[in-house]
């Protein structure tokens, strides 16, 4: 409770000797977690209190843990940070981090916990900043450093649950880091953070024959390590491996680490393995960590026991064609990348492919025998949410873009497509993205619909009203894009969006403006009430510390997992693989995997399934 936290200071002092019943009260009902009763309490006290911004404060607390982002947002925007004690300045900071984290905005909560980085905290604060900070770095891409705010908290951390699951966090950055990184980054003994680099060395690197070895001569090295007991136990059984931990001789803390010299000595019979380039660092290091978040958790969900360990290779630490021969020598039995479709390319281009790779993208006119083609691509959504357009019978279209080359991109996209099917587009309209009003872009799409006089078809000469409208907007920009729509008699006029429009993670508040519109996502973002072990519920830890932006590709380090698996007995044309997370999953003749993927519309903010996305094959005279 507040009133502990702030026993000694003497400005909560002076508050505490004019509090009601209503204030204990309020903080009882925080305390049973009834967050929203709490708030409205609490902001009822705002404006009695002779320090109204520490009760708006509580508030914001309280609607942030309950999920109200946008309340607690508007009430820390009218906190005056000044008016504040000592020990309310730090909690405003927290939760200034903690809403520009949820936001997706970790420069700017680093931003704000670097303000309180050398102020005085209390034992509770001192945990939320490091924890902050860790979640900041993950979001950021900069793995070692969540690690090491990790590290740093576990002596303060007081209950099993609590340092397991923060003992897995620590151990889930670091497999993201190359083994590079590991090897030549690592403290020296017996420092935690070094000790949790080379365990995570050897659990990657050592062959089942020695690792018993390894994991004893680690043990001897960093004696009474927080990860030796329930945690190194409990990875070594989900992974399969069930080994006998060797006694080592002594070695004193500043000689060579036994451990590092087994794990990067030369091996002699290496076992196969899946070998995944995916980058790990540089600017593509948040997609990375998303697709191998999602293969791990696939990977471990796996009970097979014949199934093959995944080594991880950083590939922006080399050229694709090197790191594949690489792994290839090192007894890859498939691989599976790279991500970058320019390297997609130079991966096909390889002469004499031993080994069979599964790509994490999709190049056009490009083929091998040995390489699938799989991507989250996005022409294949603006095909298959212009598909449920014509498919529900509209024909005449206007489409509302952002003026960005991405935009362009998929506006030229789905020009070509949709003509493709017989459908006339009857105007398209661009918006400056991330903008704060949109009223004349949607009156400019009013006029072009046929709210206003009618355009003139110039070979017909009949009135081109439109039928639907496409969209192509993110979540920020269609929130404010379709309210202004229907400002302009067209509410409830049919409005079609690619899967851009949803931020993959449900939000009946904040998405009450999109109310009407059709869009086509992953099954798995769509189907967040199942509750398997791969479900987005079920990795909802997992959502939450990745950036929007990358969310779906946690969805298709899923299927990659799996599908990785299948390619050594694929065969072409057209079969059907598996009802995956991005979609029902195909391969088509060229190597390549058609996704199929939902429907669906929101009502009250929520997106509800509509069924699966119908797949048109174009022809000049088609017709719904």
């Amino acid at each position: 409770m507040l009133s502990s936290t702030l026993a000694g200071c003497a400005r909560f002092q002076e508050r505490k000797a004019t509090e009601d019943p209503w204030v204990q009260y309020a903080e009882s009902r925080f305390s049973a977690g009834d967050y929203a009763g709490a708030a409205e309490i609490f902001e009822s006290m705002a404006g009695k209190s002779s320090a109204p911004d520490h009760y708006r404060l509580r508030a914001a607390d309280a609607h942030l843990r309950a999920g109200e982002n946008a309340a607690a947002q508007a009430l820390i925007t009218s906190i005056n940070a000044n008016q504040l004690d000592d020990v309310d300045q730090v909690d405003f900071h927290l939760l200034a981090a903690r809403l520009n984290l949820n936001a997706g905005r970790a420069t700017q909560a680093m931003g704000e916990l670097n303000r309180i980085a050398k102020t005085p905290r209390t034992k509770a604060q001192e945990v939320h900043y490091h924890l902050l900070r860790a979640s900041a770095n993950n979001q950021l891409g900069d793995m070692l450093g969540s690690a090491r705010e990790r590290v740093a908290v576990g002596p303060m951390l007081t209950t099993a649950d609590a340092t397991q699951n923060n003992n897995e966090a620590i151990y889930d950055a670091l497999s993201r880091l190359p083994d590079s990184v590991l090897q030549n980054q690592s403290p020296p003994a017996p420092d935690r953070l070094g000790g949790w680099m080379q365990l995570t060395h050897i659990l990657r690197t050592s062959p089942a024959a020695e690792l018993g070895a390894d994991l004893g001569a680690w043990r001897n090295r960093y004696p009474r390590h927080p990860a030796d007991g329930p945690f190194l136990d409990r990875v070594l059984e989900e992974s399969g491996r069930h080994v006998q931990i060797q006694a080592a001789p002594s070695v004193r803390a500043e000689a060579p680490s036994t451990a590092t010299e087994t794990a990067s000595a030369p091996r002699k019979a290496a076992s196969p393995f899946i070998g995944v380039m995916i980058p790990l660092s540089g600017p593509f290091a948040p997609a990375g960590e998303a697709i191998r978040s999602g293969m791990l958790a696939s990977f471990y969900a796996d009970g097979s026991p014949t199934k093959l360990p995944l080594k991880f290779a950083d590939s922006e630490s080399s050229g694709v064609e090197q790191l594949y021969r690489s792994l290839t020598s090192q007894g890859a039995a498939v691989g599976v990348g790279p991500l970058i479709k320019e390297e997609v390319g130079k991966l096909i281009r390889v002469p004499d492919r031993t080994v069979p790779v599964l790509a994490l993208n999709q190049v056009q006119d490009a083929t091998a025998e040995s390489v699938v083609q799989f991507g989250l691509s996005p022409e294949q959504e603006v095909e298959q949410a212009a598909g449920a357009a014509w498919f529900d019978g509209r024909q005449r279209a206007v489409l509302l873009a952002p003026a960005s080359a991405f935009g362009e991109r998929l506006s030229s996209h789905f020009a070509r497509y949709w003509r493709s099917l017989g459908g006339k587009l009857v105007a398209t309209k661009t918006y400056s993205p991330n903008a704060g009003d949109y009223s004349t872009t949607a009156a400019q799409v009013a006029l072009a619909v046929g709210v206003s006089p009618n355009p003139v078809d110039s070979v017909s000469g009949e009135a081109l009203k439109a039928d639907f409208i496409f969209l192509i907007a993110n979540p920020h920009d269609a929130r404010l894009i379709k309210p202004q729509i229907d400002a302009q008699r067209l509410s409830g006029f049919p409005v079609y969006a690619t899967s851009h429009v949803f931020s993959g993670r449900p939000d009946g508040q904040q998405d009450r403006d999109l109310d009407g519109i059709y869009f086509c996502d992953i099954p798995w973002l769509l189907h967040s009430y199942d509750n398997g072990p791969l479900s987005s519920s079920a990795l909802a830890p997992e959502i939450a510390k990745t950036s929007p932006e990358f969310v779906k590709l946690i969805a298709l380090g899923i299927d990659a997992y799996r599908m990785a698996k299948m390619i050594p007995t694929m065969t072409p044309t057209d079969s059907h693989l598996f009802d995956g997370a991005t979609g029902l999953l195909t391969l088509q003749s060229g190597n390549w995997v058609q996704r199929q993927m939902e429907c669906a519309q929101f009502e009250g903010g929520m997106p509800q399934a509509r069924g699966l996305a119908p797949i048109l094959r174009p022809t000049a005279s088609s017709t719904p």
